[in-house]
C-alpha cells in the first residue's frame, strides 16, 4: 500500500540522489588548473611586481606601494591544493633557465609573502590578513594531505611582505624571478577546507637576532581559541639553524631538523651588512626543510590550549645575524 508518507519518502531520496549525482558529474568534470604567477626579485628599487604567465604585469596595487594585486573571481569557490617554487632567470630571447640550486640566486629571496583578503574568508586574518602562501630561501614546496585544501572565494591575492638580497652581487640587468607554480581545482565538495596559522618567534615581524655561538629562542604562546586537528605544518628559517621543536602545552609535537649542507654563500645580517662568500657546514640549502602532513591522523589542539616554538641556532661568525623560526600550520576545526 502507498501512502503519502512513502511518497514523500522516495520523492526526497530520488532528489537527494540527483543532487549528489550532479555534485559527482561537477566534481568529475572539474580541470585542476594551474596559475604560474612570476613575481620579479628587485633588490634595488625593493619592489614586488608580479606577472602571469606570459609575463603580461598584474594591476598595481592601490593598497600596497611597488607590488600587484589580482582579484578572483567571486561567481566560484577555488581550491588551493598546492605549490612549486623556484627561482628563474628570463633571458633576453624570452627562454627561461631555472637557477634555484645556485646559491647565489636562491639567497635573494630571504622571504616573500602572499596575502588573501575576501569578505567570505574573515576567520584567519592573522596580523591584519590570511597569509596562505609564502617562501623563504629555502624553496620549500606547499603540499596538502590528500583531501585537504585552502579556499579561495573571490576576493584578493597580492604580496604583502616581501625582503630581496643580493649579497653575491648579481648583475642588476639580469631579470630574475621567483616563480609559483600554483595548483588551483574548481570542484565544488572535493576539499576540506583548511585554515592556516603562523607561529611565530616574533609575532607579525618574524625576523630576529642571532648573536655569535649557540643560541636558543623560544617564541611566545598562542593560545587556540576553538579545538582543531593539525593537518599539516610548513617550518622556516635560514643559514645556521640546527632544529625547530613545534611545542604545546601538553608536548612536543614535532621536531624539525635543518638539513644543512657545506655550501658556500652569503648573507645579509641585521643591518650589520652582507657576510661574505664563506663556506660552512650548516648552511640550509634549497629544499632544505621538510614539511609534515599527518592528514586526518594529525594531533588534537583542545580550546584554551597553547603552542609556541623553541629553535635553536650556531652562529660560526664573530657578528649578529638574521634569522627567522616559524611553524605555518594548517588545521581543520573539531566539533565538540
Amino acid at each position: 500500500m502507498v501512502t503519502s508518507g512513502n511518497i514523500i519518502f522516495r520523492t526526497l531520496f530520488i532528489l537527494t540522489m540527483l543532487a549528489l549525482l550532479i555534485i559527482f558529474i561537477q566534481n568529475a568534470l572539474a580541470t585542476p588548473l594551474l596559475m604560474t604567477r612570476y613575481v620579479a626579485i628587485d633588490s634595488v628599487n625593493r619592489t614586488s611586481y608580479v606577472f602571469n604567465e606570459n609575463f603580461v604585469a598584474l594591476p598595481d596595487n592601490p593598497l600596497i606601494p611597488n607590488t600587484s594585486i589580482e582579484t578572483l573571481p567571486s561567481d566560484k569557490i577555488l581550491w588551493f591544493t598546492g605549490s612549486t617554487i623556484d627561482v628563474i632567470r628570463r633571458n633576453k630571447n624570452g627562454s627561461i633557465d631555472v637557477v634555484s640550486n645556485e646559491p647565489a640566486y636562491s639567497e635573494m629571496v630571504h622571504h616573500m609573502v602572499w596575502g588573501y583578503k575576501s569578505e567570505n574568508r574573515i576567520r584567519d586574518y592573522k596580523c591584519g590578513i590570511a597569509r596562505p602562501i609564502a617562501s623563504g630561501s629555502e624553496l620549500t614546496n606547499i603540499e596538502f594531505p590528500k583531501g585537504y585544501a585552502y579556499k579561495l572565494h573571490g576576493g584578493v591575492l597580492m604580496p604583502i611582505a616581501w625582503h630581496w638580497e643580493n649579497p653575491n652581487s648579481m648583475p642588476i640587468t639580469e631579470k630574475i624571478y621567483l616563480r609559483f607554480n600554483i595548483s588551483i581545482d574548481d570542484a565544488p565538495l572535493a576539499y576540506k577546507d583548511v585554515n592556516i596559522d603562523w607561529i611565530d618567534t616574533v609575532i607579525c615581524k618574524s625576523a630576529f637576532v642571532v648573536p655569535p655561538g649557540e643560541f636558543e629562542i623560544t617564541g611566545p604562546l598562542h593560545t587556540v581559541a576553538t579545538t582543531r586537528k593539525i593537518v599539516a605544518v610548513f617550518p622556516h628559517t635560514h643559514d645556521h639553524s640546527k632544529k625547530i621543536k613545534l611545542k604545546s602545552t601538553n608536548n612536543t609535537i614535532r621536531k624539525f631538523k635543518a638539513e644543512n649542507q657545506k655550501i658556500s654563500v652569503a648573507h645579509d645580517d641585521m643591518g650589520q651588512g652582507p657576510t661574505l662568500w664563506h663556506e660552512a657546514k650548516n648552511h640550509l640549502p634549497v629544499n632544505g626543510l621538510y614539511s609534515w602532513l599527518p592528514g586526518k591522523y594529525g594531533p588534537i589542539i583542545n580550546a584554551g590550549e597553547s603552542l609556541w616554538i623553541e629553535s635553536e641556532f650556531d652562529n660560526p661568525h664573530r657578528r649578529n645575524i638574521d634569522n627567522m623560526a616559524i611553524a605555518v600550520i594548517m588545521w581543520v576545526p573539531i566539533s565538540n
